[in-house]
């Protein structure tokens, strides 16, 4: 198969030396569905550019990157101050991964009657129906969910406790180290919003340096009846890293789930995020701005499931391009055949700032039911030649102008964001971005 050889062998070496780790534990249900997710890498490899969902996105890179995968977490200890431009409150609840390894140390619950933190093999021990709660994310065959299934060691489960609300946020920490060697990073976490709780998670990625790591990771989310979760997604990592991002979340009867994927000038990012609205009356909503320069690249495939009647989507991306920069935006909208009464509305929009960007965006509408509202639409093109004219007779200079109408543009997408002081970091990041 093309482009499998390099990679494909790594991987396949890793687990093996991974699985000749485990000992006894080779026996244990998580190493089973382990083992059968790495059977599907084996047995599809690299997606090449025939694969309906990558046929513009070139992994040939990754045979390039001499990687190794860490089976034990580094044992010195991190001084968290190293991670500059990390967004923090002091009164969050802060979660952090250093390598891909959850870290007890770095990590503070302060909401601890309305938070619960477990081990993915306990949480299988106490509920026996946990694993069929997210049996389609176990089955799913996705190329970077089969290897963060493969080599993601026993994974955390994060629960909101029923009735709950939240009155901070979440701060999930993915932090990567210094090494001499280039690492491929995987990581799984379960969150799991019990019944009419509500909460709001931030996930961020830094690295101490620009190391030339593969960050994979993966969020599988299940969203209870009647529950609200709203979930960032920061990507504002150094320039040299090459990240896959997995996105499984189902929604239950009355529930609201939130999705806002903020990307600001990483070199290679591929998010995929995928939302089942399994329960009458439920809502997502699916938000995105990526800002890419220089030779960057983003690809966001998204795709949402209405399964039952009467539920709602909102899916609104913005994006502005520059440079030699390339993005691809794929969102699909899935109307079941007893899904009467949808509302599913799906806008993206791109801006070029130069004529070597380029964008590749595929908006597709796949409908059974005959009741139901559905739009989407995509357009891209330059600034607005008549407002940027119109602001240099009011003697405002070009470049200000141009800041002026990127920033406004930008801003229609922060503006939904929940979390003053996040909304407040973000638009400071933004504006130095675009300033021109």
């Amino acid at each position: 198969m093309e482009n499998k050889i390099n990679f494909f062998s790594r991987i396949n070496t890793n687990f093996e030396v991974y699985e000749a780790s485990l000992n006894g534990q080779k026996n244990s249900p998580l190493f089973a569905f382990q083992k059968a997710a790495h059977e599907k890498f084996a047995s599809n490899g690299i997606p090449t550019l025939r694969s309906e969902d990558w046929k513009y996105t070139n992994l040939g890179f990754l045979n390039k990157v001499d990687f190794k995968i860490k089976f034990t977490p580094n044992p010195e200890t991190l001084d968290i101050n190293e991670f500059k431009g990390l967004y923090t409150e002091e009164l969050a609840n802060t979660l952090t991964y250093v390598d891909g390894f959850f870290s007890q140390e770095l990590s503070i619950i302060r909401e601890s009657d309305k938070i619960k933190i477990s081990s993915l093999k306990n949480t299988i021990i106490a509920d026996s129906t946990f694993i069929a709660k997210f049996k389609e994310s176990f089955e799913m065959n996705h190329f970077a969910l089969n290897i963060v299934n493969s080599f993601s060691q026993d994974s955390v489960v994060l629960e909101i406790v029923k009735g709950k609300l939240l009155e901070y946020p979440v701060i999930i920490n993915h932090l990567n180290t210094k090494d001499d060697a280039d690492y491929l990073v995987n990581n799984k976490l379960f969150i799991f919003a019990n019944k009419d709780s509500n909460a709001k998670i931030i996930t961020q990625y830094k690295s101490v340096n620009d190391s030339n790591k593969i960050q994979n990771y993966s969020y599988e989310i299940y969203v209870d009846e009647k529950a609200t979760l709203s979930h960032y997604l920061i990507q504002n990592d150094n320039l040299a890293s090459h990240k896959f991002s997995v996105i499984n979340a189902y929604v239950q009867t009355g529930a609201v789930y939130s999705n806002y994927t903020i990307c600001l000038n990483e070199k290679f990012t591929r998010n995929d995020v995928h939302i089942s609205l399994n329960g009458e009356f439920s809502h997502a909503d699916l938000i995105g701005l990526y800002i890419v320069d220089g030779k960057n690249y983003i690809d966001n495939h998204t795709k949402i499931n209405h399964n039952v009647p009467n539920c709602t989507s909102n899916e609104i991306y913005k994006g502005v391009l520059d440079g030699d920069s390339v993005s691809v935006f794929n969102g699909k909208i899935l109307v079941k055949r007893d899904a009467q009464k949808t509302n599913a509305y799906q806008s993206s929009k791109t801006i070029l700032l130069s004529d070597t960007a380029k964008v590749n965006t595929k908006p597709e509408l796949e409908i059974y039911a005959d009741d139901v509202k559905c739009s989407h639409g995509a357009s891209t093109g330059k600034l607005d030649e008549d407002a940027l004219f119109y602001l240099k007779t009011r003697g405002i200079s070009e470049v200000l102008a141009r800041t002026m109408l990127l920033n406004a543009y930008a801003g229609d997408i922060l503006s939904k964001i929940e979390i003053p002081i996040l909304r407040e970091t973000l638009e400071i990041q933004v504006s130095e971005l675009l300033v021109k």
